[in-house]
């Protein structure tokens, strides 16, 4: 079994949170992406798998992963590979108890029936102490007995007891989402595949490096040769970060000070945890600290929109010098859709032409030009 990278999250409909997502994936090198409660305008435009009521959605990175064929319903995509099947899931905390244990009853008898080793992930809106819940609730305990039936391992992405063991590397990640879920990163088989996960690279924002050196220009005292080189190596350093490479392409709107503002949101984040567990409600301080939070990341946002419509106008110059440039990559691979590959035989292909071309005994004669 190839190894494949799943990122799985709950983005609360935010379409700010998908970009954070989108960065995390690529720094991850994830192969796909599960999201619970997805932005349903984001997904319909763009080239997402998506459940009957667009309350889940699945992001294929890398076509090249296996995928055999996609089963949809209500509340759940099912992926089918050669060896298991992936259910991805959501349930809305307002749904009543019995409709919550039919839909739990589908997707269980669907993997208890397939004859296939599965894994199902996503937000269930259960609370369980199995799964580090302060308290077990009624949906929490109706999951808890279906995986005591069935042998399964549960904690926040179940699975079957024979693929659980090729389960690798599940973490809670700690990186700023923009929700208020955080998102989890897990590998399924043991095949190796090479790739630079964890080498550096480094991000140049030419748009701050021109703005600090103006700055920097009116400080300049002597002029000399000496005092111009540190000006250059302080405002070089300034404007830019360095960061995990995953091997593929950043996207394309993300530069430096978005980096650095993410990682403010990280550090401000962590900040009012400590908080929340060393202060009571109405603390004056924790309340600060929530606000700063909150501030860090609407300036987050307010970077990421901005520099996305920054490259969106210069994308849209360009097409008139190169129409066949990026803005036609771009239109092509939404086109080009989700699904599983084509992979047809020559018998097949030949199938097909003769149904589109048939054969016909009637004599056609050439007109005359």
């Amino acid at each position: 079994m190839n190894k494949i990278k799943i990122l799985q999250t709950n983005l609360g409909q935010s379409r700010a949170a998908h970009d954070v997502a989108n960065k995390v994936a690529y720094d991850r090198g994830a192969d796909l992406v599960i999201i619970s409660e997805p932005n349903i305008r984001l997904v319909t435009k763009q080239s997402y798998i998506t459940d009957t009521r667009k309350e889940v959605a699945v992001q294929i990175i890398n076509k090249d992963i296996g995928l055999v064929n996609i089963e949809k319903g209500e509340g759940f995509i099912k992926l089918v590979f050669e060896e298991w099947h992936l259910y991805c899931c959501y349930i809305s905390p307002n749904i009543p108890m019995l409709t919550f244990q039919t839909y739990i009853d589908k997707i269980m008898k669907s993997i208890r029936d397939g004859n296939s080793e599965a894994i199902f992930a996503g937000d269930l809106n259960a609370k369980s102490a199995l799964w580090g819940s302060p308290f077990t609730d009624n949906r929490g305990k109706y999951i808890a007995d279906w995986a005591g039936a069935s042998k399964s391992y549960i904690d926040v992405t179940g699975a079957t007891a024979g693929i659980a063991k090729k389960i690798h590397g599940w973490e809670v990640l700690q990186d700023e989402v923009l929700t208020y879920h955080q998102h989890i990163y897990f590998e399924v088989g043991s095949g190796r595949r090479r790739n630079n996960f964890g080498a550096k690279k480094v991000l140049f924002d030419k748009g701050v490096f021109e703005r600090n050196i103006a700055n920097r220009n009116k400080e300049l005292t002597t002029g000399s040769v000496e005092e111009l080189m540190s000006v250059l190596k302080n405002v070089t350093e300034e404007s830019s970060i360095t960061v995990r490479n995953s091997g593929r392409q950043t996207p394309y709107w993300w530069n430096a000070e978005i980096e650095t503002q993410r990682r403010t949101c990280l550090r401000l984040r962590r900040r009012l945890t400590r908080g929340n567990a060393r202060n009571h409600p109405g603390n004056g301080e924790l309340e600060y600290m929530r606000e700063e939070y909150r501030n860090s990341c609407k300036n987050l946002k307010k970077l990421i929109r901005c520099s996305k419509r920054t490259h969106w106008k210069v994308l849209c110059n360009s097409l008139e010098d190169d129409i066949w440039g990026k803005g036609y990559q771009i239109a092509m691979k939404t086109l080009e859709g989700q699904g599983p590959p084509c992979n047809l035989t020559p018998n097949q292909k030949v199938d097909i032409a003769k149904q589109l071309f048939p054969e016909t005994e009637e004599n056609w004669e050439s007109p005359n030009i």
